[in-house]
């Protein structure tokens, strides 16, 4: 896996552009509030861009989907290195119920 992702063409402006991308997913989460509908159109406008973001990156390899999930469970959970990470666990949480209902209505 790690190969592949090497051989992959990757421009500083791809990393710019996901990066923003992700910025942007967090900062509309935060922007729902603590109590958020992860059923709102909203949160599934969301969940979809995140979808689309996880899809380019894993290319619907589940092996990578999982070794991405874990890394980033695993640096969450890391008391030094979360603190700089641009995302939390409530953000993941939330994506994972509106994850949940976007599967229920037939997104993939």
């Amino acid at each position: 896996q790690l190969q592949e992702l090497r051989a992959r063409p990757f421009t500083t402006q791809d990393q710019e552009r996901v990066s923003a991308a992700w910025e942007r997913v967090f900062a509309d989460i935060d922007a729902l509030g603590p109590n958020a509908d992860p059923e709102s159109p909203k949160a599934l406008e969301i969940g979809r861009l995140a979808q689309a973001l996880i899809h380019e990156f894993t290319r619907g390899d589940a092996a990578l989907l999982e070794a991405a999930g874990a890394m980033n469970h695993e640096a969450l959970h890391d008391p030094d290195l979360a603190p700089t990470m641009p995302t939390t666990l409530s953000h993941w949480s939330f994506m994972g119920r509106v994850f949940e209902e976007l599967k229920k209505r037939g997104a993939p």
